[in-house]
């Protein structure tokens, strides 16, 4: 089995080389964490903030916490191949200045979290294997995962290393045929 982490390529604001940056006046920390909570009070009239210019994509993230959001075509995606593993939350995306709404579009709480780092290929600070209060290791370096602890997954956040979202090959064969913008998968080492 081979293992990819998931990230947002930053799109650009046309015409520059300056990234397109999503922000959302919210505490997002409760998206990241490795817990399987849903989040129940939710306001759907949240509002995620885009720069001047439209930039279409189908993921992204919002923030410098790794909380993805994701389009409607994407949300759909997901919902058919691998159903219940993230909770879409309905947001408002829109303008900085308030205007020029753009539809379809919720945050992902990814509900499915896996503790298959290997503890002997991933370091970690002063060798200690404590989680902080964020429930996270001090990771340093890549996070090595044990592909043997995985099991049926195909779409996870790694517990303890919260900002690792990882997918199988699996969900990479199912993804590459949709041509979605926006998400960029790396390979990683598994150890099997």
């Amino acid at each position: 089995m081979r293992l990819y982490r998931v990230e947002a390529y930053a799109p650009r604001i046309p015409g520059t080389q300056n990234p397109w940056p999503l922000d959302m006046p919210l505490d997002l920390d409760r998206f990241v964490r490795t817990d399987r909570t849903r989040i129940k009070d939710w306001d759907p009239r949240a509002i995620v903030v885009y720069p001047t210019v439209a930039v279409p994509f189908d993921y992204a993230e919002v923030g410098s916490r790794s909380c993805p959001i994701f389009s409607r075509r994407m949300q759909s995606f997901f919902k058919t191949h691998f159903p219940q593993v993230i909770q879409f939350l309905p947001v408002r995306l829109m303008r900085d200045d308030g205007d020029a709404e753009i539809e379809g579009f919720a945050l992902g709480k990814i509900l499915a979290s896996i503790d298959c780092i290997d503890r002997s290929h991933t370091h970690v600070a002063d060798g200690l294997w404590s989680l902080t209060e964020s429930s996270n290791y001090k990771v340093r370096g890549p996070v090595v995962c044990d592909g043997s602890k995985i099991g049926r997954r195909h779409f996870f956040r790694v517990f303890g290393a919260s900002h690792y979202v990882v997918c199988t090959d699996r969900f990479k064969e199912l993804l590459d045929s949709q041509s979605f913008i926006g998400m960029r998968l790396n390979e990683m080492c598994p150890v099997e």
